[in-house]
């Protein structure tokens, strides 16, 4: 047996039990130790994602989200045009919950994107399976808005 203590030791030692470790054996153990750590920031840092990586840390709770939005008004009165998309950088924390919401563009320009906000706000997240640590992510994402369906 080879002692941990001796330099003219070949192979890699396993420190709890002074045997060499077979070099394929702790590329695989450094693997498994990297993989679990991929998805996670330390505590209270945000990871910033592009938008198609979400689901790789949170899911939605609902597959649709519904809400009232007064729209807003100029001083004549007259409601403003509704914005039709609306581009929206955020985070979610670490409890699944939307916060520094930041309108980035809307179309067309100088409408009422309000909705966007409070539909978005309205949505509530559960950690993917590989988000073990609920780490929290800012992204940017477009939402449009659609017409009420007409279901009989």
């Amino acid at each position: 047996m080879a002692d941990v203590r001796d330099p003219q030791a070949s192979g890699f030692l396993d420190r709890q039990t002074a045997f060499p470790m077979h070099p394929i054996r702790l590329v695989a153990a450094l693997v498994m130790a990297a993989s679990t750590s991929l998805l996670a920031a330390p505590r209270g840092e945000v990871i910033d994602i592009e938008a198609d990586r979400l689901a790789e840390y949170w899911v939605p709770e609902k597959t649709s989200v519904s809400g009232t939005h007064e729209p807003a008004r100029r001083r004549s009165g007259a409601a403003l045009p509704q914005a039709r998309e609306v581009v929206l950088r955020f985070v979610i924390d670490a409890r699944g919950r939307i916060r520094d919401v930041e309108v980035i563009d809307s179309s067309p320009p100088h409408a009422d994107h309000r909705w966007a906000v409070t539909m978005l706000k309205l949505t509530s997240y559960v950690p993917a399976e590989s988000n073990v640590r609920r780490s929290a992510v800012r992204l940017v994402s477009t939402m449009t808005l659609r017409a009420p369906s007409t279901a009989p």
